[in-house]
């Protein structure tokens, strides 16, 4: 028995996202996303280096 899953991604907009539309009539929406992440440090707390930012385009 399969499970089903799908992508997904929990960040934040890093840029404004935008909708533009190729030759062929086709959209295309690109932005900039962040992702933050927590570390534990060495101490035992948890330390929030900076968000790993990234490009998405569909």
């Amino acid at each position: 028995m399969a499970i089903h899953t799908q992508q997904s991604v929990s960040g934040f907009f890093g840029s404004v996202p935008q909708l533009s539309y190729t030759a062929k009539g086709d959209a295309w929406f690109y932005t900039a996303i962040g992702v933050e992440a927590r570390r534990r440090a060495e101490d035992e707390f948890y330390a929030s280096p900076d968000p790993d930012m990234g490009e998405l385009g569909s």
